[in-house]
């Protein structure tokens, strides 16, 4: 992870059900079908994805750490 405050890594990593569990800062966001819905769903938590490195596990289910920003997402007026 960077040394900039507002950079953050989430995980996203394959569950037993097949779905993508993600997290970011400690808090699980939800489940998700696929790496485009874990970019969405970051995005709508303030979280903007510039890259994903693959995380293979000891346990042979594929994962991922996303590196992104931080940033307060816009109210809908």
């Amino acid at each position: 992870m960077s040394k900039r405050k507002n950079m953050v890594d989430a995980t996203v990593k394959r569950s037993k059900n097949e779905k993508w569990n993600v997290a970011a800062d400690g808090v699980k966001l939800g489940q998700v079908d696929g790496l485009c819905d874990a970019t969405d769903l970051l995005y709508e938590a303030g979280y903007k994805v510039y890259a994903y490195r693959r995380q293979p596990s000891a346990s042979g289910k594929s994962g991922f750490v996303a590196t992104c920003i931080k940033f307060k997402p816009k109210e809908d007026v």
